[in-house]
């Protein structure tokens, strides 16, 4: 017998205030106790106010933490990335990991270029968004807080 199928959604929002540290410590917090009750994993990647974040868990789980995200006062501008099944979590051990990202690396990853040229998830296991995300975060893993 099978287990539930593991789910991947990326999504990018910005900020309605500027985010100093003690929000993004604040924020962090909030994300890893509710993600380590809810079995989820992933990574956050902020740059000046504008956040790009994968989570990985049961669709149901992300469903649910995706609607709060949304209902959320503290940003705007959200925009669904990818959502997708997936075989295995390529975030595990991070029930969130942060990276503060340099601006033009951000601002790559978020370009509205590559979202639209690789959006083919019917034709690829792993969405590129997702794979650039996941290749930046493994390079720069020990900058997490």
């Amino acid at each position: 017998m099978m287990g539930k199928p593991l789910y991947t959604i990326v999504y990018a929002s910005t900020a309605h205030s500027w985010v100093d540290e003690p929000a993004l410590k604040h924020i962090l917090k909030t994300a890893r106790d509710y993600n380590g009750a809810h079995n989820l994993t992933g990574v956050l990647l902020h740059e000046d106010g504008n956040f790009l974040q994968t989570l990985e868990g049961y669709k149901e789980d992300l469903d649910l933490v995706f609607k709060k995200i949304c209902s959320s006062q503290k940003h705007y501008d959200i925009q669904m990335i990818l959502e997708t099944q997936i075989t295995s979590r390529s975030f595990a051990d991070w029930s969130m990991g942060f990276i503060e990202m340099p601006k033009d690396t951000f601002l790559r990853l978020y370009a509205d270029g590559w979202k639209e040229n690789y959006l083919a998830l019917d034709k690829a296991p792993t969405h590129i968004g997702a794979k650039m995300i996941q290749n930046f975060w493994k390079r720069h893993y020990s900058a997490a807080m």
